[in-house]
């Protein structure tokens, strides 16, 4: 919509473009939200045990 503002058009076309702008942009977001992605799925990421261990605070000596 600024790029449509700052182009000077008469009001005639700015009133004509802005619903049109609109309508596309709704469209496109109504797409992508619908649509699936392409991408995968990420997979949860499992860590061997002995990583979680070695996060724990080691015994007082």
């Amino acid at each position: 919509l600024l790029i449509t503002l700052a182009s000077g058009l008469p009001w005639r076309l700015w009133r004509r473009s802005v619903p049109l702008l609109l309508a596309l942009s709704l469209a496109v977001g109504l797409l992508a939200a619908v649509l699936p992605s392409p991408r995968e799925q990420p997979q949860p990421v499992q860590r061997p045990p002995q990583e979680l261990q070695l996060s724990q605070p080691l015994p007082a000596p």
